[in-house]
């Protein structure tokens, strides 16, 4: 955060239009704006400016009432769980979480995009590892789960080994 306001300072066009466009895409998107990462190393120390702009910006909104749909105030850890929480805007971001799901199991299901949904799914089960993906297959056929189970095996393997996903 201190680079930021260092930046900010010095009349940073380019930074000043990324953090417009973050924040609209914030205010849009709320918590579900965490799904959409798959490129930010989460894990990594210190953590990537983008995500504490991220969690001030969620905390700012929901202080002012701007989400679209929110997740608890407070949550600044990128794994937490908004399943937990029985609220009306929570129930949202799960239906979003689900919508999200879908759209990642029909990347999988296509032979040009079946990579880069794998390595959507693996992100997923990495930022909410307390949501059951394979309840969301129940009507998939085996070999269909099968292929999602030995593909995120494989991205796990492969992360473990200081190697990218896939």
């Amino acid at each position: 955060m201190e680079e930021i306001r260092r930046r900010a300072g010095a009349d940073d066009k380019p930074l000043r239009m990324v953090k417009t466009v973050l924040h609209e895409l914030v205010k849009l998107r709320g918590a579900a704006i965490k799904g959409h990462l798959s490129m930010i190393p989460i894990d990594m120390k210190p953590q990537p400016i983008i995500l504490a702009y991220i969690d001030l910006n969620l905390e700012t909104l929901a202080a002012a009432r701007m989400l679209t749909s929110t997740a608890p105030v407070g949550q600044n850890h990128w794994g937490d769980s908004v399943a937990n929480n029985s609220s009306p805007a929570t129930h949202s971001a799960e239906a979003q979480l689900k919508q999200e799901l879908a759209a990642i199991f029909k990347k999988i299901g296509d032979k040009q995009t079946c990579t880069i949904g794998l390595y959507e799914l693996h992100r997923i089960t990495q930022l909410y590892p307390e949501v059951d993906i394979f309840a969301q297959l129940q009507n998939a056929s085996e070999a269909f789960r099968t292929y999602i189970r030995d593909g995120l095996a494989q991205m796990e393997k492969n992360t473990a080994a200081g190697r990218d996903a896939f």
